[in-house]
């Protein structure tokens, strides 16, 4: 009761209950990827009280339940709460396969020159792609990039960018909608303490498409395990190292015999030159007075 001078006013309160909550604009996206996050741009969600009163109700103020782990047709429960009871809706949503880059590559040697196959799985249409290519340039060095087999036809290059980053960009009037290799990339292992590098592939969004639009592309990783390079100081394969060694790689050097055992490559750094030399003459050396030391303890 309101009590002015002159007037008396009487106010009755009346507790509003929620008559009804729906959805009365669906969110602009009903298709998503196994495992990504809801998103309810564009939706409206409407409660209507018994008085007839109507409220638009902020996202933030929702219970949102929904299990995208797996492929096809799922349903999204939106609930709300106001003065502890509890109103839901739902709608259903498309969960579809993403699709992914990948390799398969064995275990590799330093000093060795191995090209990676790069493919797609749950392709959903190719027109045109790019990706940027990152790696430990301490372990592994950009040789080359080549197009794979359902990328032979339309436009393919690549570029080196400033930070040592390989960006590889295909597109053709065909689309491709096959599964498969996309694209190869060639690097040469160096000779390193390492024994594990990872490759990371950063799908470009804004030049990946097909005749639809954009393409969601998962981003990629290749595993490279390396075997630790262990340098065979036998040039010429007769079982001891010795003098005789330092004078076949001298001579494999000068272009005057071949490396026939494969094991000129002292150093594992690829090329055969003076630096595998001096490698072995340490080598040699280290033997050498190693024995002299034996002889002198056996005198003594």
């Amino acid at each position: 009761t309101v009590i002015t001078a002159d007037t008396v006013l009487y106010a009755h309160w009346i507790d509003l209950a929620i008559q009804n909550f729906e959805i009365t604009t669906l969110p602009e996206r009903t298709e998503f990827f196994r495992d990504e996050m809801i998103d309810l741009a564009g939706a409206e969600f409407t409660v209507t009280y018994t008085d007839g009163s109507t409220k638009i109700v902020d996202y933030d103020c929702l219970d949102v339940a929904y299990d995208f782990s797996n492929i096809g047709i799922t349903t999204v429960v939106i609930s709300y709460t106001e003065n502890d009871i509890t109103f839901s809706v739902q709608y259903d949503v498309n969960v579809v396969f993403i699709p992914e880059i990948y390799s398969f590559l064995d275990m590799v040697k330093a000093g060795q020159e191995i090209t990676i196959p790069v493919s797609i799985s749950g392709n959903s249409g190719l027109n045109g792609f790019g990706f940027t290519i990152m790696f430990d340039s301490e372990i592994l060095t950009f040789v080359d990039a080549t197009s794979g087999m359902l990328t032979q036809h339309g436009r393919f290059e690549y570029t080196i960018n400033e930070d040592g980053s390989v960006y590889i960009y295909w597109n053709s009037e065909t689309c491709v909608l096959d599964d498969g290799e996309i694209f190869n990339l060639v690097f040469y292992i160096n000779n390193t303490p390492a024994d594990n590098t990872v490759i990371e592939l950063y799908p470009d969004y804004e030049n990946t498409y097909n005749e639809d639009g954009g393409v969601y592309i998962a981003l990629g990783f290749v595993h490279v395990m390396i075997e630790k390079f262990e340098p065979d100081f036998d040039t010429n394969g007769d079982g001891v190292i010795d003098v005789r060694d330092l004078v076949r790689l001298k001579k494999i050097i000068a272009g005057l015999e071949d490396d026939v055992n494969g094991n000129a490559n002292v150093d594992g750094e690829g090329d055969i030159d003076s630096a595998d030399l001096a490698m072995l003459r340490k080598k040699t050396m280290e033997d050498i007075f190693n024995d002299l030391s034996i002889d002198i303890i056996d005198v003594m």
